[in-house]
Formats: C-alpha cells, sequence, structure tokens
C-alpha cells in the first residue's frame, strides 16, 4: 500500500445486532484468508491489504470505521464492506449514515478517464495499447491489476459509474452497461501521462475487437487498481495461460534476484514470442493444448512445494483453477 497520510470515514446503521455481525464478518473474513481481532472498545477489527475496517456497537446502533492510505482504497473499502452488508441485510440501506455525507453522483474516487493514445502489435498474438491520462499513479504501485471499463460499441454518450447515496460505486445496465475485464500494467511513464497493457488476441474476443477498431483519441475509463500486491517468497511456482502473461512479465521482474522456482507457460502449441523475460534461478516450462485438456493441471500437480517459503501463483481458465485450487489446498 502507499505511504502518506491516514484518510478515515465513519458510517453508522442499525437493523441487525453485534453479535450477529460479527459472526458473519468473522466468517467472510476466514473465508478470505483476513485476520479478525477484537478492539478495546468492544469492537471487531480486521486487516486488509487495502486497510482496515472495525465495527464498533454503540447502543442500538453499530459504528463502522474505515481506515486507509489512499481515497482509492477507501473507495474501494466502502463499495465491498457496503455491497456485503446490503446483500444480507438490504433494510440496511435505510439506516447506513456517514459522518461525513457522500455526494450522490459523484464519481468513485478510483475511477479514470483516459484517452487512447495507441495500439501495436507484440508478436503474432498479442497488441500493445497506450493509453493517456491525468492520475494514472494510482495504478503505477505493487497492486497491478485494474479493470478496463468499455462503453457498449457505437454508443457514443456513455454513462460511467457514479456513487449512490450510501457511497457504493453502482454501475449503469441494459444498453448502457459498461464491459469491465481485468488488465495488468505492463508499464507506465508518471511524467508523460502513459500507461501501457497488453491484450492477448483471440478472434471474437470483446476486447480484441474493441483494441482492433479503437481510434487515437477514443475515450474510455479505468477502476482500480486491483488484486493482490505484488509479493515474493525463496521458493515460486508460478503458471498461466496467454492472459496470464502480462502479469507474469510483472512478478518476474519483481522477484528477479531475490528468488527461484519454475514458470509454466500454457499456450496453443507450446510456443510463444510474448516477451518473457525468465530470471536466473527460474526454469521455464511450455506446455501446449495439444497435450490433452488435462496435461497444464497434471503437470502443475506433479510439483512438489516446500511446506513453508514457497508461493504459488496460477492463472488459467476455470476448469483448470477448480482443479488447482482442491489440489494445493490439500
Amino acid at each position: 500500500m502507499a505511504t502518506g497520510p491516514t484518510l478515515t470515514e465513519t458510517a453508522r446503521f442499525g437493523g441487525i445486532g453485534f453479535a450477529a455481525l460479527s459472526q458473519m464478518i468473522q466468517g467472510v473474513a476466514a473465508a478470505r484468508g483476513l485476520d479478525t481481532a477484537p478492539t478495546d472498545a468492544g469492537g471487531l477489527i480486521c486487516q486488509t491489504p487495502l486497510g482496515s475496517f472495525a465495527f464498533t456497537p454503540e447502543g442500538d446502533r453499530i459504528r463502522l470505521d474505515l481506515v486507509s492510505q489512499t481515497p482509492e482504497g477507501l473507495q474501494r473499502l466502502r463499495d465491498e464492506l457496503v455491497e456485503r452488508l446490503l446483500a444480507g441485510l438490504p433494510a440496511l440501506a435505510d439506516s447506513l449514515s456517514w459522518q461525513e455525507p457522500q455526494k450522490e453522483g459523484d464519481r468513485p474516487a478510483n475511477f479514470r478517464l483516459v484517452e487512447l493514445v495507441s495500439v501495436t502489435p507484440l508478436g503474432r498474438d498479442f497488441l500493445r495499447v497506450r493509453i493517456a491520462g491525468d492520475g494514472l499513479d494510482i495504478f503505477a504501485g505493487e497492486r497491478i491489476h485494474f479493470r478496463l471499463v468499455l462503453p457498449p460499441a457505437g454508443d457514443t454518450d456513455p454513462q460511467w459509474p457514479s456513487l449512490d447515496a450510501n457511497g457504493r460505486t453502482t454501475w449503469p445496465s441494459g444498453d448502457k452497461a459498461l464491459h469491465r475485464p481485468v488488465y495488468t500494467t505492463i508499464a507506465c511513464d508518471l511524467a508523460a501521462g502513459w500507461l501501457d497493457f497488453d491484450v492477448f488476441v483471440h478472434d471474437g474476443g470483446r476486447i480484441t475487437e474493441w483494441a482492433r477498431a479503437a481510434r487515437p483519441g477514443d475515450r474510455i475509463g479505468m477502476i482500480g487498481p486491483g488484486g493482490a500486491a505484488l509479493v515474493h517468497a525463496p521458493q515460486m511456482l508460478l503458471a498461466g495461460d496467454e492472459t496470464a502473461y502480462p502479469a507474469l512479465v510483472r512478478l518476474l521482474a519483481h522477484v528477479a534476484g531475490r528468488a527461484q522456482g519454475e514458470v509454466v507457460l500454457l499456450s496453443q502449441d507450446g510456443s510463444t514470442d510474448y516477451p518473457i523475460m525468465i530470471p536466473e534461478g527460474f526454469e521455464l516450462t511450455r506446455i501446449g493444448r495439444d497435450a490433452g485438456s488435462d496435461g497444464f493441471v497434471e503437470l502443475l500437480k506433479s510439483r512438489q512445494m516446500p511446506e513453508t517459503g514457497a508461493f504459488i501463483w496460477i492463472a488459467s481458465e476455470k476448469a483448470h483453477m477448480r482443479a488447482l485450487r482442491a489440489h494445493f489446498r490439500e
């Protein structure tokens, strides 16, 4: 997380007892690998990569305190918590009040409108997209992922996300619905005000078609950053299909000289000309889909990792991930 002044927000709400709320939050936190702890005021606090949130009983109401070091972190905390609370208690919307009321209709703090600069072929299977705009510094840190926000094709008057009365990000629906795929920051020059990300080309893909038709000056949105921060460990197993190659580039650059392990690349025929630098201490294994639908999964299952000092990062299609999560969790 970026260093800087601590930012806080406070809200209060009713409609649920503290014991029931505490049980719900502890269950959600445990499922996401987050720690909770009691507070001196008789409440419950949870630390997250974005900051912390705490619930404290105050008579028949509950106080919610959010703490982060960036406005973007506060927005994501607010979005996720309010979404979770309202999903379980829809009536809570009428009782939730912020100490500093949110301005309904404002754009979220973690949203940016940017302009397309260029789209350049990168090898046979990728396009490098450059965008420019203000406030790109939030995408230049160790949180390497963001969501591209695209209006429907041909929509010349798009509706962008805005805040509702509860401070939550709301998204247009119907024929104004926005496409929000996840991408990885590959390079960013804050002085020049541009950012690059790479698109895997596959016919029929919505982003592929957008990138092929896009023109310099087109306006698009970004929201984030998101995902886990870059990490390293002495021993690492990193693997993914073509959509994961940009993230693997960032991970490998981050751990170069500090880790060793293996990189497994899945592609259609086992080859790629995408520029991935493999640091000293890492072995590269390539596998093609022609090895069979289970080849990638079985190869990774065969890898033995130490019980401590190891980190596993894998990104591929859903069927692969279900099998691999179950295996490595065991």
